[in-house]
């Protein structure tokens, strides 16, 4: 069974490695949030500007061992991949949730 302090809540932007991160506990304090320089906005929004090298480490140290709840997984776990491998880090083990599919389970219409 979960607890509630091993939920996190994910998400990245649509771009195929990551370029912007924010993750949030239940309460919806953010936890951990960072930018890349090539972040369209980076110039100008910059909640935590790092290279995606160091980035990924300080991440990984957020959500290893938690379950990980995105709005669209498949997308958000295929960045997660792709930056963790061009990075040449493993990515961590985690279990998630997608609320994109718990959406169209139960609120087919």
């Amino acid at each position: 069974m979960l607890t509630v302090n091993k939920i996190l809540i994910v998400d990245t932007e649509g771009s195929p490695l990551l370029t912007q991160v924010s993750v949030l506990d239940l309460s919806g304090k953010v936890v951990y949030e960072a930018t890349t320089p090539d972040f369209p906005t980076a110039d100008t929004w910059q909640p935590k500007l790092r290279l995606r090298s160091e980035l990924l480490p300080e991440l990984t140290q957020v959500i290893a061992r938690n379950t990980l709840v995105f709005h669209f997984a498949d997308h958000d776990l295929k960045v997660l991949r792709a930056s963790y491998r061009k990075e040449g880090l493993n990515f961590p083990e985690i279990k998630s949730m997608c609320t994109y599919q718990l959406a169209k389970k139960y609120f087919p219409e």
